[in-house]
């Protein structure tokens, strides 16, 4: 049995449509098997009646609340980018590719 941390991990996805995502349970279950209370948000831009342009907002708020990371889907892939703390060479080569965003790796800032 693992033992689990006492402060719970905080984190979250920021996109539209994402209520049938799998993130939040895979997150959890693995954070779990490691030993950490992980609390997965899912942050869905349609539910909340937001549009791309709030992304600045959500992150700033996501911050406030003590989230230790993000992850980024559509329709924001793209628009997080002026907002990371870094970004790897490889990330950024791949953000120069010529492929759907969908299609591109994720984004951890």
């Amino acid at each position: 049995m693992v033992e689990t941390r006492l402060k719970p991990l905080k984190a979250g996805l920021i996109g539209a449509g994402i209520q049938a995502s799998l993130t939040p349970a895979m997150h959890m279950q693995e954070g779990a098997a490691q030993g950490f209370a992980y609390d997965y948000q899912l942050i869905d831009l349609n539910q909340r009646g937001l549009t791309p342009e709030n992304l600045p907002e959500l992150l700033s708020k996501a911050e406030q609340q003590g989230l230790s990371g993000l992850n980024i889907t559509h329709p924001c892939k793209q628009l997080v980018i002026p907002y990371l703390d870094e970004l790897s060479d490889e990330a950024r080569a791949r953000c120069g590719e010529h492929r759907r965003p969908e299609e591109r790796p994720a984004i951890w800032p």
